[in-house]
């Protein structure tokens, strides 16, 4: 009879502490939740050979597909500026997601002076940032088009058009011709275009 107890009293803690072993595991991981804040402005003057269509707008899907959460694109009239917002979820994923923020393409659509159409991708990358450092929130300016398009003139010599742009880790924006390596593009989710009144 006593080992029966015993035994019954030893099964009924084994499974008092592996239900308290699950409990933990499936309520103790933490649900973490991060963004990233854009706004920029877009001159579209670009020259007397080309004329300007439209555009569109992606975002390289580099994390884990399963941590993307959702995203907003906006224009504001009043301000004649653009709005993206990427936001993020996941459980225990670790901070570690947090530091760098996806590459951003624009897709500039024009029409040539003799009738032909072509497009144009403009990536915006991230400098890869060694420390902890806060991207939720950039400010990428004015970009215009034109120096994306147009040869340029630079101390007698003539320069081709800027292909990318790089946020350094400062959030201060640069222009490159050939002094970057392209990116894998894992995978391109486009914004679609919301009401700014939303």
């Amino acid at each position: 009879m006593c080992n029966y107890e015993e035994t019954r009293a030893k099964m009924k803690n084994l499974i008092i502490l592996i239900s308290i072993l699950i409990s933990n595991l499936i309520f103790g991981q933490q649900n973490l939740d991060w963004s990233f804040n854009f706004k920029l402005k877009i001159d579209t003057q670009i020259s007397a050979e080309y004329q300007f269509i439209d555009m569109d707008f992606y975002f390289n899907e580099s994390y884990n597909f399963d941590k993307y959460h959702e995203n907003h694109l906006k224009f504001y009239s009043n301000l004649d500026e653009y709005k993206i917002w990427i936001s993020y979820s996941c459980i225990s994923c670790g901070f570690s997601y947090t530091r760098q923020p996806p590459d951003i393409y624009i897709k500039v659509n024009v029409k040539d002076i003799y009738g032909i159409y072509f497009s144009t991708l403009i990536p915006i990358y991230f400098e890869i940032a060694e420390e902890e450092f806060n991207y939720s929130e950039v400010d990428l300016g004015t970009i215009r088009l034109s120096d994306f398009f147009e040869w340029s003139y630079e101390g007698g010599v003539v320069k081709e058009p800027y292909r990318i742009l790089m946020v350094k880790a400062d959030k201060s924006i640069h222009k490159s011709r050939n002094e970057y390596q392209l990116r894998k593009m894992d995978k391109l989710v486009k914004f679609d275009l919301e009401d700014e009144k939303k």
